[in-house]
């Protein structure tokens, strides 16, 4: 009985300690889509935009979009039209803007449940130092997120830290029907 009641106690401090750690984290909400910075994050959101500032001096604009629970399927499609166009289209030539070198280019990664996660990373040079640029798109059938994290530094490692963040998305939309 003692072990398990010892037992017992050390669970909860241990839920209590992680409730505690995350509550640390600056956690970005969209209408779809929940992410969990690292501790010193700063993240002020508006209803449509998030600005944030990170440990390392990151600069992240986000802007996001989601369709209504109930849009009808010629809206479904034209968001992908508009997904897939950026993200094929503006992406490259955003990364390659200010001379930056791209030092991964367009990249598509399928996510669970249909969701696509397109991403560039570009390195260049800003008042004599190294610069970096990173890109990302997340998408679902009804939301879209495009983020800027822009920095001083190397850009695979700046990427390596921001995708840690990525990571953590929650998907939280409804389900359109005749998705």
């Amino acid at each position: 009985m003692r072990i398990t009641m010892r037992f017992l106690v050390a669970a909860v401090l241990a839920v209590f300690i992680s409730i505690a750690s995350a509550a640390d984290n600056p956690v970005l909400h969209t209408d779809a889509l929940t992410l969990v910075f690292t501790p010193g994050w700063k993240v002020t959101q508006g209803p449509h935009r998030a600005e944030g500032r990170g440990a390392e001096g990151e600069f992240l604009i986000v802007s996001h979009v989601t369709l209504a629970p109930d849009a009808p399927a010629d809206a479904v499609e034209h968001h992908w039209k508009t997904v897939n166009g950026f993200a094929n289209d503006k992406m490259p030539g955003i990364a390659t803007s200010h001379e930056n070198t791209v030092r991964r280019p367009l990249t598509k990664t399928e996510l669970p449940d249909g969701r696509v996660q397109f991403s560039t990373v570009s390195q260049g040079k800003k008042l004599f130092r190294d610069y970096y640029f990173l890109q990302y798109l997340l998408a679902s059938s009804r939301s879209l997120v495009y983020m800027t994290v822009e920095g001083y530094g190397n850009a695979e490692e700046a990427a390596q830290r921001f995708e840690q963040v990525l990571a953590t998305q929650q998907w939280h939309e409804q389900k359109i029907q005749n998705d």
